[in-house]
């Protein structure tokens, strides 16, 4: 089965994270949810993702923490942010890191998946890009011996 994408969404609102992790699926994406910040980087750490989705304001992401931490953790990894309570400081912090956009909920659905299928396509790319370079390393590498 192909997919177009695999996305962990971390969000301590049960019925958001469940309805919106559905609607991805049926979108062609997979999609895993968790509820707080540490569960993200423990899954995060055992998967393989193209994109984190994450709630601002849940257990484990004061101060963005689960923010830096999976952009220290998995380079280039995508975040999208999702927030009730947006302010010009977390606007702010969000600029220094892999934010691919940062959302005030409620977020039309439409406009959730124009951002996701965005920020996968180009890790995806960036992915590829990166699996080219280390091929052309090892071939030099072998090359030069």
């Amino acid at each position: 089965m192909t997919t177009r994408g695999t996305i962990l969404l971390a969000d301590d609102e049960a019925t958001f994270a469940e309805s919106t992790s559905e609607l991805l699926r049926r979108e062609g994406f997979q999609c895993e949810t968790v509820a707080d910040g540490a569960a993200a980087l423990e899954r995060a750490a055992t998967g393989r993702f193209d994109l984190l989705i994450s709630d601002l304001e849940m257990p484990g992401n004061a101060d963005l923490e689960l923010v830096r931490r999976i952009a220290e953790l998995h380079g280039g990894l995508p975040i999208i942010i999702l927030t009730g309570f947006p302010s010009v400081r977390s606007a702010i912090a969000s600029i220094d890191l892999p934010v691919a956009a940062y959302l005030v909920k409620p977020v039309p659905f439409a406009d959730l998946v124009v951002r996701v299928e965005r920020a996968v396509a180009r890790f995806r790319s960036y992915r590829v890009l990166e699996t080219a370079e280390q091929r052309l390393k090892a071939w030099r590498q072998e090359f030069e011996q």
